[in-house]
């Protein structure tokens, strides 16, 4: 190619479009690396205490984007918002009335989404000073329900942060909630059929010492009815060829049959 016919204006634009798209391939990924070693964290962890996930979203979250600021803010059953995950800032901060209410109005958006100074300052004027020239959020959703608020702001590089990024990693995040509810219910599960089992176990022992006891008894009565055989049918000897049996009582078949064999043996 022929570079004296492309004027110098040209061929700087050429370098700088090229610059930026080597740029955008090593942000892309740098974006694939965080997404892995979210996922790898997540997985590996088993985290159940969701106040543990958002520590670690917000720690992985700050450390991905360079930011001086960011937080997790967690919706409980009830409704009520709880800061998981804060740095840069007072969790105090965050748990105002006017912050909830921002906050719950961003999280209502289920978006990724850049807030600018001009509207932050209309949604929350006593924002926390590092959220003052605006602030990247995103909504983490667990089984499409908002359940939590990803805030990011103060990048050292002073770039505006990505929201299709900032929306992988708080899709990652609600899956993570979503595997800590299933962990629990797990666990929920699993003690309950443990004690089921065991419960099993003591009905199964107690009806066998039961069985056991009754076998027992049986027995004894056994040994008392041959008892009372022998003793019911006694043989005296009175004579060479003479044999006495006195008899007491009813006489019956079984009893007459025994009554026979003894005095023919």
């Amino acid at each position: 190619m022929d570079t004296r016919a492309i004027d110098p204006q040209s061929i700087e634009r050429m370098r700088e479009e090229r610059a930026l798209l080597s740029r955008l391939v090593r942000r892309r990924s740098e974006a694939l690396q965080f997404l892995q070693l979210m996922t790898k964290s997540f997985t590996s962890l088993l985290l159940k205490d969701k106040s543990e996930i958002g520590d670690t979203l917000s720690s992985l979250v700050l450390t991905f984007f360079e930011a001086r600021f960011g937080a997790v803010v967690l919706r409980s059953a009830s409704g009520d918002l709880t800061v998981s995950g804060c740095q840069g800032a007072s969790p105090a901060a965050l748990t105002g009335a006017a912050a909830v209410s921002a906050l719950q109005a961003l999280m209502d958006d289920k978006t990724a989404q850049l807030v600018d100074a001009e509207r932050a300052e209309r949604l929350w004027p006593d924002r926390p000073a590092p959220m003052r020239g605006g602030f990247a959020c995103c909504t983490i959703e667990s089984n499409d329900t908002a359940v939590g608020l990803i805030l990011v702001s103060d990048k050292s590089s002073g770039e505006s942060v990505a929201d299709e990024e900032l929306a992988a990693a708080a899709g990652l995040g609600g899956m993570a909630l979503s595997n800590a509810d299933l962990l629990v219910a797990q666990t929920a599960l699993t003690g309950d059929v443990q004690r089921q089992v065991e419960q099993a176990k003591r009905e199964s022992a107690e009806k066998q010492r039961a069985l056991d006891e009754l076998d027992r008894k049986l027995e004894v009565i056994e040994q008392q009815k041959a008892a009372i055989r022998e003793l019911s049918t006694p043989i005296l000897q009175v004579g060479d060829d003479v044999l006495a049996l006195p008899l007491i009582g009813n006489v019956d078949v079984d009893r007459s049959e025994d009554v026979m064999e003894k005095l023919l043996t």
